[in-house]
C-alpha cells in the first residue's frame, strides 16, 4: 500500500521563464520550479520536458537524461528535500530555446507547470 503524502493541495509555481533574453550562448541557466507547500521530492518521480521531449528524468535518486543534455542538466538533492524542483542547465546553446515544462508525478496528474 502506498505511504500517504503529509500534505494533499500541492501547486508547482514557476516565478520565471527561460527565453531569448536571459541567458547567451554558454551561460549556465536554471529552470526553476518548486512545490507549495515545500514537501520533499526525494522519494518521487520529476520529469521536465523541452516543449514535448523529455530532456531530464529523476526518480528516486535515478537521473536519465536525453542525448545531448548529458552532464549539463541536474536537480540538486539538497534542495530536492524542500520541494525545490529546479533544473540547472550548464553550457546553454541556441537550440535549449523554447519551452520547458516540469512535471512531478505522484501528483494529481493536473499539477504540471510551464517554466
Amino acid at each position: 500500500m502506498a505511504a500517504e503524502l503529509p500534505h494533499k493541495n500541492f501547486k508547482l509555481v514557476t516565478p520565471d521563464l527561460l527565453d531569448e533574453k536571459s541567458f547567451s550562448p554558454g551561460d549556465d541557466a536554471r529552470l526553476r520550479c518548486h512545490l507549495s507547500p515545500e514537501i520533499s521530492t526525494v522519494a518521487m518521480e520529476i520529469r521536465r520536458f523541452k516543449e514535448a521531449d523529455c530532456i531530464y528524468l529523476y526518480k528516486w535518486g535515478y537521473e536519465a537524461m536525453r542525448e545531448g543534455y548529458e552532464g549539463r542538466v541536474s536537480l540538486d538533492p539538497l534542495e530536492l528535500q524542500a520541494g525545490d524542483v529546479s533544473l540547472k542547465l550548464k553550457g546553454v546553446r541556441e537550440g535549449d530555446r523554447g519551452g520547458y515544462t516540469c512535471q512531478r508525478l505522484k501528483l494529481p496528474p493536473d499539477l504540471i507547470c510551464v517554466v
